[in-house]
């Protein structure tokens, strides 16, 4: 029960370490490498000679909507916000 009641809050020091857990597990179930181009370029045929196929704006927007997700989860921040203001993460910080 102690151990319950202290994880229970969010911003308990014992709780920190349990929602980074969560979120490192969810990313490697998530595929965030480049899997979703591959999927694609498989289907395509593509012999991985070189250039590529061309990605559709789907396969693009799809890959592009996923960094994007993660990057929210893991920073807290709407990335519309991000853009607006990049500075929050200078290198300093």
């Amino acid at each position: 029960m102690a151990l319950a009641s202290r994880t229970e809050r969010p911003g308990s020091p014992a709780a920190l370490p349990l929602a980074r857990a969560a979120r490192e597990c969810w990313l490697r179930s998530y595929a965030l490498d480049k899997q979703f181009v591959r999927d694609f370029c498989e289907q395509t045929g593509w012999d991985k000679t070189l250039p590529g196929p061309p990605l559709p704006a789907e396969v693009v927007a799809g890959t592009r909507s996923r960094y994007v997700e993660a990057f929210e989860r893991l920073t807290g921040m709407p990335f519309d916000d991000y853009l607006a203001n990049p500075e929050v993460f200078s290198k300093g910080d």
